[in-house]
């Protein structure tokens, strides 16, 4: 069983036939891992179907594990898809990682107003999801809240969070009523305009590297990126892939799973206060901020949200951290849902039908 955990700015974890620790720790079970320190263990059992698991490190700040499910005499073949796949997840990460310099998101972060930046047709997409999840959950995911979330990351030194001032501020200095999307790029109408992707493109990334092992002939693959998962095919046992959400309310590597769901073709993703957040003086912040106030989100402790893809689960999981239960309602067809709310003494868990028709009873 694998685990699903929370992610870097918003995550969850793989696992064999199940992933769900929210912190990185990753346990395949229900699948044969042939990894041992950063090198492959090769298998010689001919056809039987096998495992074999890659690690990639320095993937978007954040653990990285992939799996293909194929014959065990099909090694290189494996070994070829999973680097293709690692592939995929740094090319995304060298478009749109907003530190990188003279990235596209970087250009575009840095341009002044009316002049478009070119951007790639992969960095498109994920600022149409972004936007279309943006207009769906009523403005609690926005990409858009970078000046915001500079002010969070500044706190710590100062010792005092932002003040009210300096949160409506920032909010008026970008916004998406100040960005014009086209086919080829994006232009700012307003020179303080930033945007970061860090809560929707780890999942687009996750999408991509998939993509690549079906492209390769797996028979079956898992990604996990910061908790963000997506699966297809069966495990090397021909069973769907089994991830463990992890309890919010244990911490530590060891901390335990407060439920199991079966997945065959899906995403998974998790977003959780536990994991990260910002320490200001005495207190602890979560890293999720609510984009209507600038004030980090408090209305849930974890959310697990199930999708066809990896990017709507990552961006969604955030969605909902921000609105809490009464954002179940405006979930779209196809994404389901987990919330937790509460603390370890008095605490409710909160489904849609079809994420309790995939819990393992």
């Amino acid at each position: 069983m694998a685990n699903a955990e929370p992610k870097c700015a918003d995550a969850v974890k793989p696992a064999g036939p199940r992933s769900g620790s929210l912190s990185k720790v990753l346990a395949v079970a229900a699948v044969v891992l042939l990894v041992a320190l950063g090198l492959w263990r090769l298998s010689l059992e001919g056809d039987k179907p096998v495992a074999y698991t890659h690690q990639p490190v320095g993937v978007m700040s954040t653990d990285c594990d992939i799996t293909v499910v194929t014959a065990a005499n099909r090694h290189n073949d494996a070994r070829r898809a999973l680097h293709q796949a690692e592939a995929q997840l740094r090319n995304v990460q060298a478009r749109m990682n907003v530190f990188l310099e003279h990235s596209e998101l970087w250009n575009f972060n840095a341009a002044p107003a009316g002049e478009k930046i070119q951007l790639s047709p992969e960095t498109l997409a994920v600022l149409l999801s972004a936007r279309r999840i943006n207009l769906l959950s009523e403005g609690a995911f926005d990409v858009t809240i970078l000046p915001m979330i500079r002010l969070w990351k500044a706190a710590p030194q100062t010792g005092q969070p932002p003040s009210d001032d300096e949160l409506a501020q920032a909010r008026a200095a970008s916004s998406w009523d100040l960005i014009s999307l086209a086919s080829d790029g994006a232009t700012k109408k307003s020179p303080s305009v930033e945007i970061d992707l860090g809560g929707i493109a780890k999942g687009f990334a996750v999408d991509q590297a998939l993509e690549a092992l079906k492209s390769a002939g797996a028979d079956g693959g898992m990604v996990n990126l910061g908790g963000n998962i997506r699966v297809f095919g069966k495990t090397p046992e021909g069973l769907p892939w089994t991830i463990g959400v992890r309890n919010p309310f244990q911490s530590g590597p060891d901390a335990g799973v407060i439920a199991q769901v079966v997945l065959t073709d899906e995403a998974i993703a998790t977003s959780a206060h536990y994991y990260r957040y910002v320490r200001i003086g005495d207190r602890s912040y979560s890293h999720i901020i609510d984009p209507r106030s600038g004030r980090p989100a408090q209305r849930a402790a974890s959310v697990t949200v199930i999708a066809r893809t990896a990017m709507e689960a990552d961006g969604w999981s955030t969605a909902l951290a921000v609105l809490g239960p009464a954002g179940m309602r405006l979930l779209p067809d196809g994404v389901d849902a987990m919330l937790i709310t509460g603390d370890e003494h008095s605490h409710k868990v909160l489904a849609t039908q079809g994420f309790s028709a995939r819990l393992v009873k």
